[in-house]
């Protein structure tokens, strides 16, 4: 027998059609920001998010672990609903 390792390589074809759809472009994606984020953009402050989020006013968040993200489409809708005349 020779010395040499030789491996059968199975090949498979899928006929899932959902796996060959192209990956989402970059404008597609949600953009997600943390407070540290948000306070840079807006002016309101980084504390002023985290007592929001903690009275459970402000914008709807996601908790990833053990930060808080907000997605800034959401957050730009939540901004704009406030606005007065």
């Amino acid at each position: 027998m020779s010395a040499r390792n030789t491996r059968t390589t199975r090949t498979t074809t899928s006929t899932n059609v959902e796996e060959h759809k192209p990956a989402p472009r970059e404008a597609d994606r949600p953009e997600y920001v943390d407070d540290r984020g948000l306070s840079t953009r807006t002016p309101i402050s980084r504390v002023t998010w985290q007592v929001m989020r903690q009275k459970g006013e402000g914008p709807a968040f996601y908790r990833v672990g053990r930060r808080c993200v907000y997605r800034w489409d959401e957050v730009a809708n939540w901004l704009e609903s406030r606005r007065v005349a």
